[in-house]
């Protein structure tokens, strides 16, 4: 399958038979599914900006760079949990603005991806990166 193809096309044509574009003509489905998570790089770490599926208020996260080689390194971050369900380390925030806990993760690989990132952008080292690994390799399992 090539860049441009649409991996949808074949069942485009049922969007309408369930409710007549039930994401298109209904006001919070037509929000939710215009809801994106954005992730950017920052010089501290990730920054993901992802609405609430509760209430719809814009929430910011921000992830530092230990955070995201802890995750990288399949270990959890303090004030983060495991989802092995969705195969995830998501963080303990509630949204601003109804306090529901924010429905967003990240897997080791995108952590790995994100940190490829910082030092190809200049933001940490390769030997800050190595340091960092030795370090949390070092901790008794009880401190991960």
């Amino acid at each position: 399958m090539s860049d441009r193809e649409d991996a949808f096309s074949d069942v485009k044509q049922y969007r309408a038979g369930v409710g007549g574009g039930i994401f298109e003509g209904s006001e919070g489905l037509g929000e939710l599914n215009q809801a994106r998570t954005n992730f950017s790089r920052t010089r501290t770490g990730l920054t993901i900006e992802v609405p609430c599926q509760q209430c719809g208020q814009p929430n910011g996260i921000e992830v530092d760079w230990e955070e995201l080689i802890r995750i990288m390194m399949k270990m959890v971050p303090p004030n983060w949990f495991l989802d092995a369900q969705h195969g995830l380390v998501r963080p303990h925030v509630g949204c601003r603005g109804c306090a529901v806990l924010i429905g967003v993760g990240l897997t080791p690989q995108e952590c790995q991806r994100a940190v490829n990132g910082g030092v190809e952008a200049g933001h940490l080292s390769k030997e800050q990166v190595a340091r960092a690994i030795q370090y949390l390799q070092s901790l008794p399992s009880g401190q991960v």
